[in-house]
């Protein structure tokens, strides 16, 4: 069994070895409908609760391919790895990718889709999909 130095030890330097950088934002409340009007108000600005080192792994055992209507529509899903310390993030928090030396990875959005936990971790590593290209 490892000790809480070597999880530590194991931890800083997985840490150190996160290549880009991200953040993570909790959406704020839904817009409300203007019954007078017919017209939603803008949704709250969300809250940012994480900034900071991050790593995107493709899980493409994941890979599904769903048909809505007439379209087929090939659906990846995504692992995003933080450090051990990031606050926790939630189900359908938002992440952006501030830089990464993949151009791709930041001009997409992605959202958290589980959160998973398990002991001796070395990452946080939240499942997630994209939500706007």
């Amino acid at each position: 069994m490892l000790t809480a130095l070597e999880m530590a030890s194991m931890r800083t330097d997985s840490e150190a070895a996160l290549p880009d950088t991200a953040t993570i934002t909790r959406p704020g409340a839904p817009g409300t409908l203007n019954t007078t009007t017919g017209v939603m108000s803008a949704d709250a600005a969300g809250t940012v609760i994480y900034t900071g080192d991050c790593q995107l792994r493709q899980l493409e055992s994941m890979e599904s391919t769903v048909i809505f209507g007439e379209e087929q529509v090939t659906r990846s899903r995504y692992i995003a790895l933080f450090p051990f310390d990031v606050i926790s993030a939630r189900i359908d928090d938002v992440i952006t990718f501030g830089t990464s030396d993949n151009p791709d990875l930041t001009r997409l959005t992605y959202r958290i889709t589980a959160v998973p936990v398990s002991t001796f971790t070395v990452f946080k590593g939240y499942p997630c999909e994209v939500v706007e290209t």
